[in-house]
């Protein structure tokens, strides 16, 4: 699945997505509710020779990193070891109780940064039921 799949899985099942999302109390419970609308593996533990890399979702070769109610650039150290030691397409999404005009825009500029490695990302804010895909 590529990034624009993913997306579209999330647009589709977006009623259900925020039902979810409204009674997330953890990381855990977002990665859950993200899963059981697109499909993906969870939690996917990869061995490497001195570490293992754990794939918050897996969606085909598409490897997901998902922080909620973190910093812009928090997740940024996982997806670059996902495209780095695995390979995979890699993509970072933040899901927010509440998303700001400034969060949006220091996401953006660091996603710019790192366009040459095709690492994407969205924002899905549950307090409007945006997706923003950056």
């Amino acid at each position: 699945m590529d990034f624009e799949g993913f997306v579209d899985l999330l647009l589709e099942g977006r009623d259900d997505l925020f039902e979810l999302l409204r009674d997330a109390r953890d990381e855990r419970d977002v990665i859950v509710a993200l899963a059981s609308v697109v499909g993906c593996g969870m939690e996917v533990r990869f061995r490497l020779r001195f570490f293992d890399l754990v794939v918050d979702l897996l969606c085909g070769d598409l490897a997901v990193e998902v922080e909620f109610n973190r910093l812009p650039h928090e997740g940024v150290h996982q997806v670059l070891a996902y495209r780095i030691f695995l390979g995979f397409d890699s993509a970072l999404i933040h899901v927010l109780d509440y998303c700001t005009d400034d969060y949006v825009s220091s996401f953006k500029e660091l996603l710019k940064e790192l366009n040459h490695l095709s690492i994407r990302g969205a924002i899905i804010d549950i307090a409007s039921g945006e997706i923003i895909v950056v």
